[in-house]
Formats: structure tokens, sequence, C-alpha cells
């Protein structure tokens, strides 16, 4: 075999490979070989038959395609192995073979990008952790005594903080669902139209907020707003929360106020940390990106955004929509091109992170042990509701060991930002690496 470079860009090629008669010949036989024992003969047992009746029987045809298939397949690796390519796509323009001749055959492919990482020792990180205030600290022991407080009836209208049942009315006041309201945690614009309600009492409900009359875009006609919900008041409650001091401490399993103070400030530091630690990552990849310049190859970006469409699809089917009824819609309202731009760059932008994030992992590599491995898809299995021997079989090989690979892949990434901040919250077992593992 010989293979020769026709022509090499930045992230394509064109291959020609000969083979030599010879091999040529020798496949020729060794695929009538097999298909001699594939394929039935009246009067002949499988294998016996004399080769131009078995010929007749294929097909000059078909028999040509099995040959090139053969030799493709056995000389096209060996080809950009020798020629030292890395290709992620390849389209053949291959011939049928003749028998006693070389053959040629051309492969266009798409290579992998060279990429050069900056120096990673000298970006900077400048996403902080943010300190735990006095005003946090309240919040949260507000909230602990909001979840532990006691629920009383009350005979008055409502007030900022009750709990309430309300009954969702059909137009002639038949009652066809109820709605428990926290009034204390519930959005302003509906706490605001039932505080000072009466028991008992009807009211029209407005279910639109601020945030549902954003500016329209140009050429779109602007939102319906939502109806009103016709409710009645049917309960109130009010709340008997706990002071903060020892007695409810010793409700919360401790044995004193502070050491639950302790713990509330423990815990949101932690919280702080692991905020400021997704920061840091996205800061990190933001510049790495920022820092490297390199082409991209066609096909890994035509397969991101089949895969983007593909998550917008199942998105819609939630919506009872369809993908070709949205397109169709933004045709209508001359928004294509802008959709089709954003997903251009929706799909660069992953495909450029995923390259940059592979060679890192290639520069700092890092491995998954069987223990962590086990113990992600064991979390994936319990998440399904299904055994983690089913899982396994439902999921296959391959996408367990892309899976295992995106896993290694974010852990050098947490592991170099752990450095770069000298220190940092520490990732979960559990967490699911960023990727698609099919």
């Amino acid at each position: 075999m010989e293979a020769t470079l026709v022509e090499k860009k930045a992230v394509s090629a064109t291959v020609k490979v000969t083979v030599p008669a010879q091999e040529v010949d020798t496949t020729f036989e060794s695929v009538l070989r097999s298909l001699a024992r594939q394929v039935k003969i009246p009067g002949f047992r499988p294998g016996r038959a004399p080769r131009g009746v078995l010929v007749q029987r294929i097909g000059e045809e078909a028999l040509g395609q099995e040959v090139r298939d053969a030799l493709v397949d056995a000389n096209y690796p060996k080809a950009v192995a020798e020629l030292e390519l890395a290709p992620v796509h390849a389209h053949f323009h291959a011939h049928a073979p003749e028998e006693g001749h070389d053959y040629e055959f051309e492969v266009h492919v798409d290579l992998y990008p060279e990429v050069v990482l900056p120096d990673v020792e000298n970006i900077v990180i400048d996403t902080a952790v943010d300190p735990v205030t006095d005003a946090m600290v309240a919040d949260a022991v507000e909230q602990l005594r909001r979840e532990n407080a006691t629920l009383v009836p009350v005979e008055r209208p409502t007030e900022a903080g009750d709990y309430v049942l309300l009954e969702s009315l059909s137009e002639t006041d038949e009652v066809i669902g109820t709605l428990p309201l926290d009034l204390e945690t519930a959005q302003d614009h509906l706490a605001e139209q039932l505080i000072g309600t009466d028991l008992g009492a009807t009211i029209e409900l407005d279910l639109a907020t601020p945030d549902d009359d954003p500016e329209t875009p140009e050429g779109e006609d602007p939102p319906e707003p939502p109806a009103p919900l016709r409710v009645r008041l049917a309960d109130i409650k009010g709340k008997e929360k706990p002071d903060p001091d020892d007695e409810f401490a010793k409700t919360l399993g401790m044995e004193a106020w502070p050491e639950v103070d302790k713990r509330v400030r423990e815990s949101l530091a932690s919280q702080l940390e692991q905020q400021a630690f997704e920061g840091q990552r996205d800061e990190f990849v933001e510049k790495l990106m920022a820092e490297t310049d390199f082409e991209l190859p066609h096909s890994l970006l035509n397969r991101r955004k089949v895969s983007l469409l593909e998550s917008l699809s199942e998105d819609l089917k939630r919506q009872d929509l369809t993908l070709e009824g949205y397109l169709a819609s933004l045709d209508e309202k001359g928004t294509r091109e802008t959709f089709d731009g954003e997903l251009e760059e929706s799909a660069a932008n992953g495909v450029r992170r995923d390259i940059l994030l592979e060679q890192l992992l290639e520069a700092r590599p890092t491995t998954v042990s069987d223990e962590d491995f086990s113990g992600a898809i064991r979390s994936l299995a319990a998440r399904e509701g299904t055994d983690v021997q089913l899982f396994r079989r439902n999921v296959g090989e391959q996408w367990l060991e892309n899976y295992r690979f995106l896993m290694a892949r974010d852990r050098a990434l947490r592991e170099t930002v752990e450095e770069l901040v000298g220190g940092g919250a520490e990732g979960s077992d559990d967490e699911q690496p960023e990727g698609d593992a099919s």
C-alpha cells in the first residue's frame, strides 16, 4: 500500500491510497471464499460452487462493492497512521476494483485541530469567594424558623406571612382544584393581592408578573398575558415560629443555639465556596478559549448542531410543539437567520470548549478510579430508578467508556482550577460531568 497526501489544510486533508494488484487479487479471493460459505446455491454444498457460478449468483456489481469495502477498511487506517493524521471524520471516493490491476481511492478527512494550550499557570482567576455575612445568617435562621413553624387557625383577614389554602373555581364557582400558598415566600405580586382578604372571599387573581412583559423583539407579536385565576380563600393559618434559642436548638438535634449558629455559618461558607468555584471554573474556561485560536472541523460543528436541534426538539415536544413547526414560525417572522446564527455560534463554542478540555486532560492527565466510577454509575442508576446492572446494559459499553472519559476531563479541569486558586470547593463524585456520553 502507498499513501500520498494530496492536500493538507488546518483541519482537513485529501489522501490518495494505492493498493497493489496482488493485494487486490488476494482480497477478491478472500471475499469470494467468505461469500461462498454464506450464499446457498442449489445443487452445491456451501463453499463448493464453482467460481463462475458463485460470481453469477452474487453479481459482478455486488462483488465489486464487497471487495471495495474490504480494501478500504484494510488500507485506510494504515494510510492515516503512516501519514500521521488524526481524522475525526472521513468521506471516501472509491470505485469498484478490477482483478489484476492496482486500485486507487481517495479519502477526504476532517482532522482534529492542532491546539497549543497557553501557559495555564499564567492564567489569573479573579472570581473570589464571597464572605458569610450576618444578613445571610439571619436569612438562613429565618428559613429554619419558618420550616419549623407551627400553623395555627386564625379568624381574621390574611396578613403577610400567613399560610393559605386557595380553591380554584370554574365560571360557575365550582371547585376544580386547590392551591396551598405561603404568603411569606410567594411572589410579591401574588401575596400583595391576597393580603387583607377575608376567609371565604372570592377574588380574581392576576397571574401576570412584571417579567411577563419584556420588550417584544421587532417583527414578533407580543405574548398573550395569562388569564386571571378565579379563587376562593378556603383557609387561613398563622405561623408560630420558634425563637432562636437553646430550646429550638435541641429540636434541631444540637445542645445550644451557638452550635446552630456555627453550623449555619459553616453551611453558608460551603455553599459560597462551591458557587465561587463554579464561577472560577467558568472564568478559567473563558480565558482559555480567549487565548487559544484554532479552526474547527466541519463534521464536529455539524454534529454539535444536530445535537442542539435534537435537544430543542425534545423541549418543544414537552410543549406539544414540533421542531418543524417552530422553524416554520421563525421563517414567517423573518427571524430564521438570527436563529441559525445563534445555533452556529453555540455549536462552535461547545466544540471549541470540548477540544480545549480534551487537550487540558492530555496535558494534565488524571484518572478516575474504579471505585469513583462505580459510585457515579450507582448514582445515575438511582436517579433513573433502576438497577445498576440493568442501567449498564441499557446504556451500553461505549456510553460507559465515554462517560468515564468525561469524568476524567472534568476532574482535570477541577484540579487545574483548584491549583490556580490555591484550593477550592471539592466537586462531588456524584456530579454529572458536562458533555454528551452518547
